[in-house]
C-alpha cells in the first residue's frame, strides 16, 4: 500500500439522492476489473449506491436490485456485473454463477451483501460500508476502504481533506 495515500475515507450522505451521487462519483472512477464490495444493514442504501455506480459506469437502464435473480450484467463504459448475496445459503453458490470467471474478466463487479461471502472476495477491492446514522433519518455514513494499491488513488480522489 502506498503510505502517502489514504486507505479509507468516510463521507456523510444526507439523503437518498446524495447516496446515489456519491455512488456516481465512485462509478466514474472505476475501471475494468475493479471489485466493489457493498455491505450494510437492510435498508442502508446499498442498492441506491449501486445505482449511482452504474450511472457513473455509463450503464443505461440498470439499477434494479439483483436480490431475486442474484446477478445482472450490463454493458457500459466497461462491462459490469451486479450481484447480491442476500439470498445465498452459502457463499459457494457464487461459484455456480461463474464467480471465478467474473473475477478474472474485464467486468467491474459489484457485490451487495459482500459480508455473506468474505471468503470468496478478491484481496484487492473497494469496500463500501453504508450505515444509517439515526433511526428516523435519511443520513448515511458511507465508509470507503481500499484493501490494496489498486483502489487507493480512487479513495484519495474522493477525500475532501486532501
Amino acid at each position: 500500500m502506498k503510505a502517502d495515500l489514504p486507505r479509507r475515507v468516510a463521507i456523510l450522505s444526507r439523503n437518498r439522492d446524495a447516496t446515489i451521487a456519491i455512488g456516481l462519483a465512485v462509478g466514474r472512477r472505476l475501471a475494468a476489473g475493479d471489485f466493489v464490495a457493498l455491505r450494510g444493514p437492510l435498508g442502508a442504501g446499498k442498492t441506491c449506491f449501486a445505482q449511482g455506480l452504474l450511472t457513473g459506469l455509463e450503464v443505461r437502464g440498470g439499477g434494479r436490485s439483483p436480490t431475486f435473480v442474484l446477478m445482472y450484467c450490463y454493458e457500459g463504459r466497461v462491462p459490469v456485473c451486479h450481484l447480491d448475496a442476500y439470498r445465498l445459503n452459502a457463499p459457494e453458490e457464487l461459484l455456480e454463477l461463474g464467480w471465478e470467471e467474473l473475477l478474472s474478466g474485464p467486468a467491474v463487479v459489484i457485490l451487495e451483501w459482500s459480508d455473506r461471502a468474505t471468503a470468496l472476495l478478491p484481496p484487492d477491492r473497494l469496500e463500501v460500508e453504508l450505515e444509517p446514522t439515526a433511526e428516523q433519518d435519511d443520513r448515511r455514513l458511507i465508509a470507503l476502504t481500499a484493501t490494496g494499491d489498486r483502489h487507493q488513488a480512487l479513495i484519495a480522489s474522493l477525500d475532501p481533506g486532501r
